[in-house]
């Protein structure tokens, strides 16, 4: 999977796709991060959509805490490993 930041282009001008993917995740805050993770965890191709320049979206801005059982440390590392090897 390309890193490339392609020119925007109209839909109906798109002829072929350069990628597949099973899950397309659109923003990268709390909730998509999750999502990511948990399809990621489950086996899927996902792919992340974020038009900030890093991940946290509004949650990053929150100016108090949050807590995820199922986003643990040894998950997280997994979980992006395996999308290291889906790129």
């Amino acid at each position: 999977m390309s890193t490339d930041i392609p020119e925007t282009v109209d839909a109906a001008e798109v002829t072929s796709w350069s990628d597949e993917v099973d899950v397309v995740v659109i923003g990268f805050g709390i909730a998509g991060g999750c999502a990511a993770i948990s399809a990621a965890a489950a086996g899927a191709r996902v792919l992340v959509l974020e038009r900030a320049a890093a991940a946290g979206g509004t949650t990053s801005m929150a100016g108090g805490h949050f807590y995820l059982e199922a986003c643990r440390g040894e998950l997280l590392r997994d979980v992006a490993g395996a999308l290291k090897a889906t790129a």
